[in-house]
């Protein structure tokens, strides 16, 4: 339901959860490609800043989020995307 309610969302992110096979990955693809949104890669985050990752686009997804390594730049990333209205799926 939330991913068809984009982009009416309450919030500008959502967490997607479930067990391995469930279809999150599947779920997220699809949500990508309704919102014209990028894919970051995990191994990205703390590499470059917030705004440089998300610099031209409105929309944003993380696959793989337990496989974060540098947690303060999600925050950064989270803190930014919120402050440009920016939406994210994670």
């Amino acid at each position: 339901h939330w991913i068809m309610a984009w982009p009416r969302w309450r919030s500008h992110a959502l967490l997607l959860t479930g067990p391995n096979g469930s279809g999150k990955t599947h779920l997220a693809t699809l949500w990508a490609l309704r919102a014209r949104a990028m894919i970051l890669d995990t191994a990205t985050l703390g590499i470059e800043p917030a705004d440089a990752l998300l610099s031209g686009a409105s929309a944003a997804c993380i696959d793989g989020l337990d496989n974060v390594q540098n947690e303060a730049a999600l925050c950064q990333l989270l803190n930014h995307a919120q402050a440009t209205g920016k939406t994210l799926l994670l």
